[in-house]
């Protein structure tokens, strides 16, 4: 239970950082949650079974994309981070395409997602730079 407190410590420090414009608190913040739910999955036994280390190899990859996201601006570190979180979240679907399969409900969830993906996707559009298009598309 400690990882469980610890970050919702570092989110509501994130919240004040947020409020206060605080880059270096907001970076000890972020860092300290992604670490958290690192920390949880380990204690909690990711390392003993396949889909375990999968699942934490998923949360690693989005950690590194959290510390990427950290440096401003839109520039290689954004697309890096934004990479990260791609590539963490194709290691999750993944694993959970590991566990047995319920038919009908998978597809009808997929299509419920499908359709939050082209809302999102539509109302980012208008305001994402072109070099961004290629990525923010393929991440939603």
């Amino acid at each position: 239970m400690i990882p469980v407190f610890a970050c919702g410590l570092c989110v509501a420090v994130l919240l004040v950082a947020e409020w206060r414009d605080a880059a270096g608190l907001r970076a000890v913040a972020k860092l300290g949650a992604a670490a958290s739910f690192l920390w949880a999955a380990v204690g909690w036994g990711a390392l003993a079974t396949d889909y375990g280390r999968l699942i934490l190899a998923g949360l690693f990859v989005c950690a590194v994309g959290d510390a990427l996201l950290l440096v401003s601006g839109r520039g290689l570190a954004f697309l890096a981070g934004l990479s990260a979180f791609l590539l963490g979240h194709v290691v999750y679907a993944a694993t959970f395409l590991t566990l047995p399969q319920h038919g009908g409900w998978a597809v009808g969830a997929g299509a419920v997602l499908a359709v939050i993906a082209a809302v999102v996707l539509r109302w980012l559009w208008p305001h994402l730079e072109s070099p961004m298009r290629g990525a923010v598309g393929a991440y939603v």
